[in-house]
């Protein structure tokens, strides 16, 4: 589950930790399907073009 949002095969997401101890959640979409970004993370980066709030395919984002 993401922001509430249940995760389908096609979508890889784990959460990982800084050194300075801040978690990062890492998306990466690779199902057709736009994937909503959780409302209370802020995106640091991504390898492709956001849209409406979603990931869509063949993107991956970092959020914290």
């Amino acid at each position: 589950v993401l922001g509430g949002q249940p995760l389908t095969p096609e979508v890889l997401a784990f959460r990982n930790v800084r050194l300075d101890g801040t978690p990062v959640t890492v998306v990466a979409n690779l199902g057709e399907e736009p994937v909503t970004l959780p409302a209370d993370l802020r995106v640091l980066a991504c390898s492709g073009r956001l849209h409406q709030g979603a990931i869509h395919q063949d993107t991956t984002v970092w959020l914290a």
